[in-house]
């Protein structure tokens, strides 16, 4: 007999905890590979964990509610005729973490979930075949796993292509630091452990590297006392930060304090749009989709992206200096109030869709992410983003931008009001259908005229839609 130990993967691109929902076996149980054993939730969705392992449950090792860190061992399983056989487990081993590079351009959301995901070098027996696990992957019977890559903090602008990341060299670590950074002290042969970190947010910059490089290095900055509201009265709850909702507030904190926000704003006439989605409703090509006018607004922001650019691109730090990225797909994230939080999941290549397509895509994407089934990889790859506040009775608002995109739409609710209406025989007054569009954008990629066009592009569309 042999007891095997399933270490907690990796299950989304660079994800470095989660926490344990909800076991599904309990001591004594027999287990088969594949059966689920365990739900836990991510800084991104919740996943149930499949079993790699035949056997019995021997001992569970973390309780529910607990949060523990990728590669903690959190169930023992009692193998019937494999205590010499390789562990079917990650190698407890860590290896030394890779050399950094550059991020590559933004890749679609499948190719990103398996990335850098993938533990320690394991030998295969010939001619065995594991079971596919989350996070994992599956070996060929001749190959070795890759050693696993230094896990991405949360909130990493992954799309923007800017890799802010802590690297763990023995008992020393290296502070966080930007690509171009990493570059430059390669350049000088500067070890980037013993620079002593000065950014605003405790990361290395290129002035600590370059005093590095002269022999002087810069004083420790003073750290800024942590501001703690006074409590009046008993508290009524304390809500535990983690998971989905520290996820949120780490990127809604970077997003603002890394990009210039602009807001613009608009009222439309979307009288025509009603009547398209009725129509759209008959139609059984939409059978199966909920048609709302969402829908119609991920179609114009699609279009809108086409015809300027710069609503899907990004802003890179780059060795040679910033550049902006104008993206070769259109990533449509959708903002969705989930039962764990918000959440932002996303239509891939959305331009190569077609309308009954796009429909179907997004009616899915909401309906798993208010149920928190959302998979990690339907989460990578945004490059716009809409937000339909309408749908919680908002008019409009001032949407913040998920890190490392150029936009996202507020999309308010549709009301009935008086509105001036121009035809042939002059103006008059009518009701009508109205809705209003926000615009955030970052400033740097976009100006004022830029932005106001993008929106004015979204406005047109769903005047006057056209499927």
């Amino acid at each position: 007999m042999g007891v095997q130990r399933f270490l907690l993967p990796d299950v989304g691109e660079g994800l470095t905890e989660a926490e344990i929902l909800t076991w599904h076996v309990k001591v004594g149980d027999a287990v088969k590979v594949n059966d689920v054993i365990v739900e836990i939730e991510t800084a991104k969705a919740s996943v149930e964990l499949p079993c790699p392992f035949e056997g019995t449950v021997t001992a569970l090792l973390v309780p529910e509610g607990k949060v523990v860190p990728v590669g903690t061992a959190i169930i023992e399983v009692d193998v019937a005729g494999m205590a010499d056989a390789a562990p079917a487990s990650p190698a407890t081993t860590p290896s030394a973490p890779p050399t950094p590079t550059t991020p590559a351009a933004p890749v679609s959301a499948p190719a990103a979930s398996s990335a850098g995901t993938t533990p320690a070098a394991v030998a295969e027996p010939a001619g065995v075949r594991e079971a596919v696990l989350v996070g994992y992957g599956v070996a060929g019977s001749s190959t070795k796993r890759r050693a696993k890559v230094a896990p991405r903090r949360a909130g990493t602008a992954r799309a923007a292509g800017v890799a802010t990341q802590v690297f763990s060299t023995g008992a020393q670590v290296i502070a966080r630091c930007k690509p171009p950074v990493r570059a430059l002290a390669k350049q000088h042969g500067v070890d980037l452990r013993m620079v002593q970190p000065s950014g605003r947010h405790g990361d290395i910059t290129r002035d600590d590297v370059m005093r590095a490089a002269s022999g002087v290095q810069s004083a420790a900055p003073a750290a800024t006392p942590a501001f703690v509201p006074t409590i009046v009265g008993t508290p009524r709850e304390r809500i535990p930060v983690r998971g989905v909702v520290r996820s949120m507030a780490q990127a809604m904190m970077q997003s603002v304090s890394t990009a210039p926000h602009v807001t613009c704003w608009l009222e439309v006439d979307v009288t025509a749009s009603t009547s398209l989605i009725a129509k759209l409703r008959q139609d059984s090509a939409f059978e199966g989709s909920r048609v709302t006018l969402l829908t119609l607004a991920a179609l114009a922001v699609v279009k809108a992206c086409a015809e300027h650019p710069r609503l899907n691109s990004a802003w890179v730090e780059g060795p040679e200096g910033a550049e902006i990225v104008v993206h070769g797909h259109v990533g449509l994230g959708i903002a969705v109030a989930g039962g764990k939080g918000l959440v932002v999941p996303v239509v891939a290549e959305a331009e190569t869709l077609s309308a009954p397509s796009l429909a179907s895509a997004l009616t899915g994407l909401v309906e798993r992410a208010r149920s928190g089934s959302t998979a990690p990889a339907e989460m990578l790859g945004g490059t716009v983003t809409i937000t339909n506040i309408g749908a919680l009775g908002m008019d409009g608002g001032t949407p913040i931008l998920v890190p490392g995109q150029a936009g996202i739409l507020a999309l308010g609710r549709t009301v009935r009001k008086p509105w001036v209406v121009k035809d042939e025989s002059g103006e008059r007054v009518d009701v009508r259908d109205i809705a209003t569009l926000a615009l955030s954008f970052d400033h740097r990629i976009m100006d004022g005229e830029a932005g106001s066009k993008a929106l004015k592009s979204v406005a047109d569309f769903l005047s006057s839609p056209t499927v």
